[in-house]
Parts: C-alpha cells; sequence; structure tokens
C-alpha cells in the first residue's frame, strides 16, 4: 500500500495545462451527437432570457454568497466589481432585481480559508442563498440548509439532462443543492501537431489503449503528453480501470484501499510511465512542447487557436467515465427570505431543463477568463460549450473536491481538514 502515496505525491506535484480552447476547424470529427445550436456565442443570452411573470412582488435584501477569485471582505452590488462585467451570475442577477425592482441583490464572497469558520460559528451572519461545493454542502454545512425536494417536485421542466446533475448533488436522499456550475475533465490537442505529423487525432469513443498509441507516437515525434496531474483529475481514469475512490455512501475506507482500486492505480502508473518522461516534471521546455493534455474545461490555453476539444477516452466497457468540479446554490436555514430565495434560484436556472444545463455551462465559464476570450471567436466557444452540455450529464461531483479556495482549486482539494 506504500505505493498509493507516492505515485499521489508524484501525481499532485505537476503542473496542468492552463487553459484550453476548441479547434477553430468546424469539422464534425469526435462530435457525433452533438448539436448545433442557433444561440451561437452569445454572452448576453442569459441576462437577456426572459421568464414568465408571476404575478409576484417582492420587496427587500436577498443576500447570495459566491466564490469568487477575487475575495472581497465587504458586501458588493451585482456591478460592484469592475473586473466582472460580462460574469453571466451578475448580469443575471440584474435582471432580477429589474423583474422585481424592490429587490436589490447583494453578494458576499465565501471562502472555506477565509469567512467559513466565521459564518459556522455565528449562523446568523449566513446568507440567504450560498454557493456551496457537494463536500461543502453534506459536510459543515449539512445543519444550516433547507431540503429543496418539495420545489424540485413542483419544477416538471426540469426533468432531463439537469434532474441527472440535482441527483448528482443529492446526499441524504434528498436535493439541498442546485447545481450553478460543472467543470469536467476534457483531451485538448495542438492541431498543427497531429496533422504534420499524421497522427491519428483523439475522437468520440477512443479507447485508453488509444491514448498510450497515440502518446507514444507524440513523444517519438518529440513532443510531451500531460496526463491528468492531479487527484480528482486521475479518478475517472480509475474508474474506467475498475477502481473508485468511494463507496455509495461517500466513505473512502474500504473502495479507495480495495484490491480493485489498488489494481486501477497499478494500470494507471504503467500507463503514465508510458506516455510520460522522467525529465519532464520540473522542465519548462517539455512543458511548452506538449501537444496532449488531460484537464478541465475551463482551463485556457495560449495558443487557443491552434487547440481542439475532444472527450476522454472510454473505457473497457464501453463507458466514458468523467467527474466535475461542481457548485450549487442552496437555501439556508437562517434565510429571511426564503420564498425571494426559491425565486431568485429558479430565476437563475430557467425553467426548463435545456435552460438549466445552458446556465450551468455559461455559469462555468463565468468563473474564468475563458468566457471573455472566446468572445472574440464565438465559434470556437459554442463548440466546447456543445461538449459541456453533454459531459457534465455524465459528470458526478469528484471525490476530493472537498472546498472552494480562491488558490488552484484541484492541487489542495486532498488536504481539506473534515
Amino acid at each position: 500500500m506504500a505505493f498509493l502515496p507516492i505515485l499521489l505525491a508524484v501525481v499532485l506535484t505537476a503542473c496542468g495545462l492552463e487553459g484550453i480552447v476548441p479547434r477553430p476547424d468546424s469539422g464534425t470529427e469526435g462530435t457525433e451527437g452533438i448539436k448545433p445550436r442557433s444561440d451561437t456565442g452569445k454572452l448576453d443570452g442569459i441576462a437577456l432570457r426572459t421568464v414568465p411573470d408571476t404575478g409576484k412582488t417582492f420587496t427587500g435584501t436577498l443576500r447570495v454568497g459566491v466564490h469568487s477569485k477575487q475575495w472581497m471582505k465587504d458586501p458588493y452590488p451585482p456591478d460592484g466589481k469592475w473586473y466582472e462585467p460580462y460574469h453571466p451570475m451578475k448580469t443575471r442577477s440584474k435582471a432580477f432585481m429589474e423583474r422585481y425592482p424592490g429587490v436589490m441583490i447583494e453578494f458576499v464572497d465565501v471562502d472555506y480559508d477565509k469567512n467559513f469558520k466565521q459564518l459556522l460559528q455565528d449562523p446568523s451572519q449566513m446568507p440567504d442563498v450560498m454557493e456551496l461545493t457537494v463536500n461543502e454542502a453534506r459536510l459543515p454545512m449539512r445543519d444550516h440548509l433547507i431540503s429543496l425536494a418539495d420545489h424540485v417536485e413542483d419544477m416538471e421542466g426540469w426533468q432531463g439532462d439537469y434532474m441527472k446533475l440535482i441527483e448528482f448533488a443529492e446526499f441524504d436522499g434528498e436535493p439541498y443543492l442546485l447545481p450553478l456550475t460543472s467543470n469536467p475533465v476534457m483531451m485538448f490537442y495542438i492541431v498543427d501537431i497531429f496533422d504534420n505529423f499524421g497522427i491519428e487525432k483523439p475522437r468520440e469513443g477512443w479507447t485508453w489503449d488509444d491514448f498510450v498509441r497515440i502518446s507514444r507516437q507524440l513523444i517519438d515525434a518529440g513532443f510531451s503528453v500531460w496526463p491528468g496531474p492531479f487527484v480528482n483529475e486521475i479518478e475517472p481514469i480509475i474508474n474506467a480501470f475498475g477502481g473508485r475512490y468511494t463507496d455509495e455512501r461517500g466513505r473512502f475506507v474500504g473502495a479507495m484501499d480495495s484490491p480493485d482500486t489498488v489494481n486501477a492505480f497499478v494500470r494507471y502508473a504503467e500507463m503514465f510511465s508510458a506516455v510520460t518522461t522522467p525529465d519532464q516534471w520540473p522542465n519548462p521546455v517539455v512543458f511548452e512542447k506538449r501537444a496532449l493534455t488531460i484537464d478541465r474545461a475551463t482551463r485556457v490555453a495560449q495558443d487557443y487557436l491552434r487547440v481542439a476539444v475532444a472527450p476522454i477516452p472510454d473505457a473497457a466497457d464501453g463507458r466514458r467515465y468523467n467527474n466535475s468540479l461542481m457548485t450549487g446554490l442552496a437555501i439556508t436555514k437562517h434565510s429571511r427570505q426564503p420564498e425571494l430565495a426559491w425565486e431568485y434560484i429558479k430565476f437563475m436556472l430557467g425553467e426548463s431543463s435545456e435552460e438549466a444545463i445552458d446556465a450551468v455551462v455559461d455559469y462555468t465559464f463565468g468563473d474564468t477568463v475563458t468566457f471573455a476570450a472566446f468572445g472574440r471567436k464565438p465559434e470556437t466557444l459554442e463548440e466546447l460549450k456543445q461538449w459541456m452540455r453533454h459531459e457534465i450529464t455524465i459528470s458526478p461531483p469528484a471525490s476530493f473536491d472537498f472546498a472552494w479556495t480562491d488558490q488552484y482549486r484541484p492541487s489542495s482539494a486532498p488536504f481539506r481538514p473534515f
């Protein structure tokens, strides 16, 4: 069993690709079943979306706790951060205030390492609505959240893909958290390298054996391959090889140390050795020569015009295993306006499953510079969003995604205290 800590230590120190973008080519290779959309590249789509008039009237201040990369100590209005003028969550919140002129939305940045302990010690300070990871909700916040089961049952339009996301986020058999963001694992490759060397490109339905074969061709051609470098990004591969991090109740003991999982890590280590070189990890030159990378969907590549997106490989059973870094909106038991809080969440997500899935994709990108960067080339943004709409429906929360932090999220996940 000493093998596992050593392997994890190696992969956790690796540097991942800092960005991704879809290929500029609009071809269909690797996009079977992904249907084009008519709203290609609309950055203001969420803000302009209309919803039926409920005939309700609300007044007062609704405090919304959110995760933010630029943490602010004091509460702020939706346009209170000048560097987030197009963040879809903020623009949609302004649209909510226009719908209900008597309501003021006040954002409160929530960070596990900064003010989470303070909120737990004095629950009266908790916002009405809070953005949380699944593990934040089911562990430290478990006793502070309202079950949304009755509300979800009334949302018949959410049946379908969005209901899958809700079920991913459930704990104790009930929905306390409605998914707001979902960041799955994807495969990214430099198109011109594959074209110039005649190497087969990643595609829908390729396998991990294909990944190893293609990776070896790239290494022989003088380029590097970067497999999932962090424990959360390794999880889909371990699942594909027959292992698992947790059991059905989210417990590690009996699952992560099971013979099947140990064997899966052994297979991963063999694959890892086959597709990497011993000197590549501390070497920035080798990193710059990467041609194939496994990483999260919201990474932004410097050479985005050269990069194409594909799904990660399928397992031997023909199934693609994936996971996501997921957050959702919850209503706290300390909310002074729970009815207004529910109306806000419903407004943010939409009335139908399709609207909710679109919202999740846009909010996921809205938390990164990816969204603004792709605005210059809407068709490439839309291609990646098409993949996202599908991948998030097969991607449960990553097991080690304990608490959100404004640092690089996957690297700190295993060190959470609870």
